[in-house]
């Protein structure tokens, strides 16, 4: 949370988990934050999940601000910065739910879920993590006209756990939810709604980019893949795009909180509340260059001209919190594996001090060694599950399996992505593991650049200097121009350039990356001399 005014951060980190005993327990959630699978490359969260977290969320920022001497009714913007691709399906009845939100008396105290009982025609939302759904998104490939027109439409390569093929899967195993369905938002979207008490409010350009149904380059829905998302749907084409949201700016005013919103959690009813837009268009705000961020999944970012970088499919087109073009390739297999890997060597997944100390006692590039590991099917490059797999020795060992667990996954990524960096001599990481400098170290080898570490908070921090530049020009306040009033609100650490003998292990002669392509043709093409 920022002052837009002062300029500064008010608060920093806050966050709702998942503690078995929180305001978020009881929705039957496994070890990775997902309801149990019920075929591999499933990944489904209960949809209402999102309406109680931000329940949660609201209630705690109340008692963060109180605690520091502001109130909730300051809050003059409310942006977003959700899980991209995820989405959820409202039911006949949402609309006047959420229409309630805005104009009925409700008892003192109700909980927000409470209130929204009967939202959704179906109880889950596929997110960013499926990969069961490769049939759905070849048969929208193929509806495009084939792969390079497919990028060339939309950006991407539809890769499987893009909204559009986990909405197709879903529609067809759910055919009279789905033709009783009246909208179908993402989570931005969803939120929005409830905050404002509205069914129709839009969804942004970056997050639509998400769906593999948007037209990149004119920023509208495709007709196209509409109508081949839509074949053997109840209702066709027509139906599908009635259930989609208009398209606008990440920046726009969706409208005033609701009366409920207002009344339960304290909020004025002038603040205004804001489109929003997905975690990596939001983390994008902060970086007018190239960014690493190092969370769940490891994503890495560009700037571009809003044209399409690569037709190859290893990259995808997007647009930022602030309707910017640019680059992103995402690597499934990302820190989940690294805490993984502690729980195989039987230490805490928040053991984080063991994890630095056996990377700062293990040379860059492992002393030849390799580890490497899919736990879930990958789309950087496109492969499937596989390993854990050591090469160059057998016995188990935490040191080595970690340094190898850290390297090979940054590896991968650096093999689809590392070709973006032509002209670029600052990499910024964000996420939980740029918090480590050993792990930096890596990167600063690996992509051989300045690494400059941003806060943790880099996608939550870029939505609200997204919304501190709205309340500016709503309250017609001159700032800086918006690159000068992100960079002057970034939580920077200090910098780690690359070590000369680090760079030689991977980038040598039969350094660690020559001999990890040599695990993926693909990524062997893709060397860089």
């Amino acid at each position: 949370m920022i002052d837009a005014l002062e300029r500064r951060v008010i608060i920093e980190d806050l966050s709702v988990g998942f503690e078995p005993d929180g305001p978020l327990s009881g929705f039957g959630l496994g070890r990775d934050f997902i309801l149990p699978p019920e075929e591999p490359g499933d990944a489904r969260q209960p949809a209402m999940l999102y309406v109680a977290a931000l329940d949660a969320i609201l209630e705690r920022v109340g008692r963060t601000l109180a605690d520091v001497g502001r109130a909730m009714s300051e809050i003059a913007v409310v942006n977003f910065s959700v899980q991209q691709h995820g989405h959820v399906l409202l039911g006949e009845r949402a609309p006047i739910l959420l229409e309630s939100l805005a104009v009925a008396d409700y008892p003192p105290g109700l909980r927000l879920q409470d209130a929204l009982q009967g939202l959704f025609s179906v109880p889950f939302a596929r997110i960013w993590r499926t990969t069961c759904t490769r049939v759905e998104a070849a048969r929208l490939r193929r509806g495009a006209g084939g792969k390079k027109a497919a990028i060339r439409l939309t950006g991407s390569n539809v890769p499987s756990r893009f909204t559009a093929p986990c909405l197709m899967k879903t529609a067809a195993a759910f055919p009279s939810a789905y033709a009783f369905t009246s909208r179908i938002q993402l989570l931005n979207t969803l939120l929005s709604s409830i905050m404002t008490g509205s069914a129709d409010t839009e969804l942004d350009y970056g997050n639509a980019c998400g769906t593999s149904l948007m037209d990149y380059r004119a920023r509208m829905w495709s007709r196209l893949l509409i109508a081949a998302a839509a074949e053997g749907l109840p209702g066709g084409a027509s139906a599908l795009r009635s259930k989609l949201p208009a398209l606008a700016s990440a920046l726009s005013v969706q409208g005033r909180v609701c009366q409920f919103v207002s009344s339960r959690y304290g909020l004025a009813g002038s603040c205004a509340v804001l489109c929003g837009s997905g975690d990596n268009c939001q983390t994008k705000v902060m970086a007018d260059g190239a960014l690493l961020s190092l969370g769940s999944s490891f994503v890495f970012m560009a700037g571009s001209d809003g044209g399409i970088a690569d037709e190859s499919g290893a990259v995808s087109a997007m647009y930022d919190g602030l309707d910017r073009p640019f680059v992103i390739a995402c690597r499934t297999n990302g820190a989940l594996r690294w805490d993984g890997v502690r729980e195989m060597h039987g230490i805490s997944r928040r053991d984080y001090a063991a994890s630095d100390e056996a990377l700062r006692r293990t040379p860059c590039g492992n002393a030849g060694r390799i580890f490497s590991w899919q736990a879930e099917a990958e789309t950087l490059p496109p492969s499937p599950a596989a390993g854990p797999c050591r090469i160059g020795y057998d016995t188990p060992c935490f040191q080595t399996d970690y340094a190898g667990i850290v390297e090979s996954s940054l590896a991968a990524t650096w093999l689809h992505s590392g070709h973006l960096m032509k002209g670029v001599q600052t990499l910024f990481a964000t996420g939980g593991a740029a918090s480590s400098r050993e792990v930096l170290r890596r990167v600063a080898a690996i992509w051989n650049r300045r690494v400059i570490p941003v806060g943790e908070a880099g996608a939550a921090l870029g939505a609200a200097v997204a919304g501190g530049m709205v309340s500016r020009r709503l309250w017609r306040i001159d700032f800086p121009g918006d690159h000068s009033f992100a960079s002057g609100l970034a939580l920077l650490g200090a910098p780690v350039d690359p070590v000369p003998e680090d760079v030689e292990a991977y980038h040598g002669e039969n350094g660690f990356l020559e001999r990890f392509a040599e695990l993926c043709p693909r990524a062997k093409r893709r060397m860089r001399p």
